[in-house]
C-alpha cells in the first residue's frame, strides 16, 4: 500500500495523506481503503494485476471512463483510475457515506428502486462498446456436473426432498433459455443490493460497477430484494415489483409488464439455483436447503404452467 500511495502521491492526487483504514478486502482481489487527505475523504479501490477477476474491475474503469460522456449523476466521483502495470487497478473516489439495515425504510426502498429503474433505462446502444449481451445457453457437462451436487446433496437430506422433481428439472434446464435471451435488453448493474447503494447528502449514488453489462432488467430489481431480505431488511417484494414496473414502464414509454418480469425472474432463478447453490448447500441445515431447493422448484412449476 506504501508503494501505491507514493505513486498517488507522485501523480500529485494527494498532497498529504493523513489517515489510511482498510475497509474491505474482497475474496475477487479487491481492497477498499478509506483516504482523508487535505481534509477530504476518498476510498482508494485496488486489484491486483494477476487477480483472477482483474477483467471485472478492467470493465469497471471502462465503465467510469464512459460515464465521462454519459455523465449518470448517481455513479460516483472519480478522483484519478489507472491501469498501472505493477499496482493494477486503482481507482480513487469521493467517499459517500453508507446505509446501514436498519435505515432500509419503506421511503428508502422506494429510491432505490426508483434508482434500479433510472439505471435500467439507460439505452443500451451508449453501452455497446463496454458491454453486449451474452445469451444463456445450458452447458452440458456444467449441467451434468451441477445435477450431481444436488443430487449429493439432497442424500445428506433422506426422504426429505423430491428426488424426482430434480430430475425432471435437470432434464428440462434449457426451458429456461428462450425466456432470458427474448428481447428486450436493458443496462443492468450486476450487482444491485442495499450495500452498494451510498448516500450523498440527500442523493442516492451506485458503486462497485465491474459486473456492469446487458441483459434482462429483472436482474437487478430481483437481486435487491433478495438481498434485502438475506439481510434482514423488512421489504414488501409484490410493492417494490409492483412499483419498478410503473416507473420502468414511464421511464421507457412502454408498459412493463409484472406477469413478464416475474416469469422472466423465475427463469433466472432457476438456472442460478440449479447451477450454482449445491456446491454452498452441502452439509447445511434441511432449513437453508429447503430455502433454494423449494424457490427454484416454485420457478420452474411457475415456467411449465406458464409456457
Amino acid at each position: 500500500m506504501d508503494a501505491i500511495i507514493s505513486h498517488l502521491t507522485n501523480k500529485s492526487v494527494f498532497a498529504h495523506v493523513e489517515k489510511i483504514e482498510r475497509i474491505y478486502t474482497g475474496a475477487s482481489g479487491a481492497e477498499l481503503f478509506a483516504i482523508v487527505a487535505g481534509g477530504n475523504e476518498y476510498v482508494l479501490k485496488t486489484a491486483s494485476p494477476i487477480g483472477r477477476h482483474i477483467a471485472d474491475y478492467q470493465r469497471e474503469c471502462s465503465f467510469y471512463e464512459l460515464n465521462r460522456t454519459l455523465r449518470l449523476s448517481f455513479a460516483p466521483e472519480i478522483v484519478y483510475m489507472e491501469n498501472h502495470p505493477e499496482h493494477g487497478i486503482i481507482i480513487v473516489m469521493k467517499r459517500y457515506k453508507s446505509i446501514s439495515h436498519n435505515e432500509w425504510d419503506r421511503e428508502l426502498q422506494f429510491r432505490a428502486v426508483d434508482l434500479c429503474a433510472e439505471l435500467n433505462s439507460v439505452p443500451t446502444e451508449s453501452v455497446s462498446g463496454l458491454a453486449c449481451f451474452v445469451p444463456a445457453v445450458i452447458d452440458p457437462d456444467f449441467t451434468q456436473k451441477s445435477y450431481s451436487e444436488w443430487k449429493t446433496v439432497l442424500s445428506q437430506h433422506r426422504g426429505e426432498f423430491d428426488d424426482l422433481i430434480l430430475d425432471e428439472i435437470y432434464k428440462n434446464i434449457c426451458l429456461v433459455c428462450p425466456v432470458l435471451n427474448s428481447e428486450p435488453h436493458y443496462v443492468c448493474h450486476g450487482d444491485f443490493h442495499s450495500e452498494n447503494i451510498l448516500m450523498d447528502d440527500d442523493r442516492l449514488m451506485l458503486c462497485d460497477w465491474q459486473n456492469v453489462g446487458i441483459g434482462k432488467c429483472i436482474g437487478d430489481i430481483s437481486f435487491f430484494i433478495s438481498r434485502s431480505i438475506g439481510f434482514g431488511i423488512n421489504v414488501n417484494p409484490d410493492e417494490l415489483l409492483d412499483h419498478y414496473c410503473e416507473m420502468l414502464s414511464i421511464k421507457k414509454a412502454f408498459e412493463i409488464k409484472k406477469s413478464v418480469l416475474l416469469k422472466e425472474r423465475y427463469a433466472s432463478s432457476v438456472l442460478n439455483i440449479f447451477s450454482f447453490w449445491a456446491y454452498h448447500l452441502k452439509k447445511c441445515s434441511r432449513e437453508k436447503v429447503a430455502m433454494y431447493f423449494d424457490e427454484m422448484v416454485k420457478g420452474y412449476t411457475y415456467l411449465v404452467n406458464n409456457p
